[in-house]
């Protein structure tokens, strides 16, 4: 995303899961970024493999995800609700 390679700006979020698959990142779930963390700090390791399903959850919940065109269009609506509510004649 820094370089442009990776372009989520008014794309879906399934369309960016898959581009995020093509290019071979890592799918992780909740409780391995958790063990993950607890391992950089030393921390013991619970070897229980039962857990949520892998995503990328972890990548796509940081701020990026407010660029994906489901958000644009819903920032859009809203704008076009509050434009009809206050009577302006704004046009976009």
């Amino acid at each position: 995303m820094v370089k442009g390679s990776l372009v989520v700006s008014n794309k879906k979020k399934a369309d960016i899961v898959q581009e995020l698959t093509d290019r071979g990142y890592t799918a992780l779930s909740s409780k391995e970024l958790k063990q993950k963390r607890e391992k950089e700090e030393g921390e013991e390791e619970n070897d229980d493999e039962s857990g949520p399903k892998r995503n990328y959850d972890y990548l796509l919940s940081m701020p990026i995800l407010s660029l994906t065109l489901e958000k644009v269009k819903s920032l859009q609506a809203d704008r076009d609700a509050k434009v009809t509510i206050l009577g302006l004649g704004f046009r976009a």
